[in-house]
C-alpha cells in the first residue's frame, strides 16, 4: 500500500469561479480525500475555505480587467508561508499564471517538487 502524501495545490481559478481548471482541482482534491491523502489549495480572491476535506488559503486579488468575474492574484508572502506551514511532499500547480509563478517560487525555496 502506498502512503499517504500532503500535496499542496496552487491554482489560478477556484469556487466561486466555474470552469475547467476550477472543476479539475476539485475532482482531483475529491481524489485525494477518497484515497487517504492530505491537501491543502492556495487560491485567489473570495470563497469556500473548505473543499473535500482540504483548507483553501486565500490570496488578495484583483479582478482581470476585461474579464471581471476572474480574479488574479496579487504578489504576496501568504503562499510562501502557507506552503513552508503545509510542509507538502509536492506541489501541484494549476494553470499556473501569476498565483502559480509564486507557487513555483515557493517550492524550490522549500526544496519540494512541483508540478
Amino acid at each position: 500500500m502506498l502512503r499517504a502524501v500532503k500535496i499542496g495545490i496552487v491554482t489560478e481559478s477556484f469556487l466561486p469561479q466555474i470552469n475547467g481548471v476550477t472543476n479539475s482541482v476539485l475532482r482531483i482534491l475529491e481524489h485525494f480525500r477518497d484515497r487517504g491523502h492530505e491537501a491543502m489549495v492556495v487560491a485567489p480572491g473570495d470563497g469556500p475555505a473548505e473543499y473535500a476535506g482540504a483548507p483553501v488559503m486565500r490570496v488578495p486579488a484583483v479582478p482581470l480587467p476585461v474579464y471581471r468575474s476572474f480574479p488574479i492574484a496579487l504578489p504576496t508572502r501568504q503562499v510562501d508561508r502557507a506552503l513552508r506551514d503545509f510542509r507538502p511532499d509536492v506541489v501541484h500547480l494549476a494553470s499556473p499564471t501569476v498565483l502559480g509563478g509564486m507557487g513555483a517560487i515557493a517550492a524550490q525555496r522549500l526544496d519540494v517538487p512541483a508540478v
